[in-house]
């Protein structure tokens, strides 16, 4: 990965909306239907049905662990100059 591949990597992280974000589990069974942060902005909606919610907790997670990979990267590379 480049140098710029990261940088466009972490400015789309960055434009993405505030996290972190969660799943919200709605309706009588409880499906995962949507992707919100903690200011109760919505980000997704990611209805599954029956399906396990491994999509909606992949999306929510994504917000920060993009960020704290991006960091790592920059991390590993510094030590590694």
């Amino acid at each position: 990965m480049t140098d710029q591949e990261l940088e466009e990597i972490e400015m789309r992280a960055l434009m993405a909306t505030r996290e972190p974000w969660h799943v919200e589990y709605l309706g009588e069974h409880g499906y995962p239907q949507r992707i919100a942060n903690d200011a109760a902005v919505l980000v997704a909606t990611t209805y599954e049905g029956h399906r396990p919610a491994g999509n909606a907790e992949f999306i929510a997670a994504a917000r920060t662990d993009i960020v704290r990979l991006i960091a790592e990267v920059r991390r590993l590379r510094a030590g590694a100059r």
